[in-house]
């Protein structure tokens, strides 16, 4: 029976966990990096099942309250056979069955299968003589901190505090259950993960990091003014679109940009951003899916007078060029190449933008085209 549950259930999640970590390692050429990418890529996808376990928690919280003044009555007044058969009657009239109290729990279950794999994993990866950071080698714990001959671990803690932090800003919105989840799963993994590898305890620290920054995101801080956090939340929204346009606009110009400094420059920086965007292209992905009614922005945005800027932002270095080499142009050639540059500027940079404005906000689009057009005009 176990043998069988680790070969349909752990065994699937240690080859997709394999096959991330190698193509993060293609991309960052660093294994601490590709374990950070690692971490991150799996708990995106892990989203749509953790909120199926949010919404089983919160039907069974709701559950528990429409029995609880019931159920306190039952246990103040019968005893014995008499409060059972009373119990079971009000279980029966709610449709409820005791074994549906794991529902409560749907959380802690679902990171089971992952931890385990994770554990499997990193403890039979060949990473020795891997450096990280401060981390010698993430084969081994990381001793970051030595007393005379004892190693103390510092990561674990970093770990189980980032745990705890949570339960901390957030203590008002848990039911006390949670709480105790929360806080047994803090020790759970400090005493589990105290010796591990390095490299296991970096990916639950990212884990964890995730999980509080999604947190902070879904809902903020008590206390903290709503109007702020919403005009934070749109002002990251804004830079996170404008990274992830620019960055398909930046695969989409290899194609096209010619061999030599400026593709390869382009190339070699690319994987070291490029997963930030396309998490986030997963994330909108998922919010368009889960979404109950597709809404499209009707009406497109209207262009405004300062928008030239961006026109004459992208000159500047095409003027820096003309002047430095005006011995091989004439007047008349300088002349028709600002303004056919100027032209073309204002359909890439404007027309285009208000066109696309009823699908995608005309300030990310705009963003994105600035920064990619930037990238090719100053090399």
């Amino acid at each position: 029976m176990i043998e069988t549950l680790h070969m349909m259930l752990i065994e699937p999640i240690v080859w997709f966990m394999e096959f991330i970590l190698s193509q993060a390692y293609l991309w960052v050429d660093s294994y601490g990096l590709a374990i950070v990418m690692l971490s991150i890529s799996i708990s995106t996808l892990l989203i749509p099942l953790q909120q199926w376990a949010q919404r089983w928690q919160l039907e069974d919280q709701i559950l528990q309250q429409r029995m609880a003044p019931k159920k306190a009555e039952f246990k103040a007044v019968y005893q014995g056979q008499e409060r059972f058969m009373m119990m079971k009657a009000l279980y029966r009239q709610h449709n409820y069955h005791p074994i549906m109290s794991l529902k409560s729990s749907a959380g802690l279950l679902l990171q089971i299968p992952f931890f385990i794999a994770a554990y499997v994993f990193f403890t039979s990866l060949p990473l020795s003589g891997q450096a990280f950071g401060y981390i010698q080698d993430l084969s081994q714990p990381d001793a970051l901190w030595q007393i005379n001959q004892w190693s103390i671990h510092i990561l674990p803690f970093i770990m189980a505090g980032i745990n705890l932090l949570s339960a901390v800003i957030f203590a008002n919105s848990m039911s006390s259950s949670e709480k105790y989840q929360l806080y047994g799963m803090s020790l759970l993994f400090l005493v589990v993960l105290y010796n591990a590898p390095s490299a296991l305890v970096l990916y639950w620290i990212c884990n964890n990091l995730y999980a509080l920054v999604k947190l902070l995101w879904q809902q903020p801080k008590p206390g903290l003014d709503s109007t702020l956090w919403q005009s934070t939340k749109r002002q990251i929204e804004y830079v996170a679109g404008v990274l992830c346009v620019y960055t398909l606009l930046i695969v989409l110009g290899l194609t096209y940009l010619p061999e030599g400094f400026n593709q390869e420059f382009i190339r070699t920086a690319l994987p070291f951003f490029v997963w930030l965007p396309a998490m986030y292209g997963l994330y909108q992905l998922y919010q368009l899916l889960t979404r109950s009614s597709l809404t499209i922005q009707r009406q497109r945005e209207p262009i405004q007078w300062h928008e030239l800027t961006y026109v004459w932002i992208i000159l500047i270095p095409i003027a820096q060029y003309l002047i430095y080499n005006q011995e091989d142009f004439t007047g008349s050639q300088i002349i028709a190449t600002i303004f056919l540059t100027t032209l073309a500027l204002c359909v890439w940079l404007i027309g285009l933008p208000y066109l696309l404005s009823h699908l995608i906000p005309k300030k990310i689009l705009q963003g994105a085209l600035l920064m990619f057009t930037l990238s090719i005009a100053y090399m």
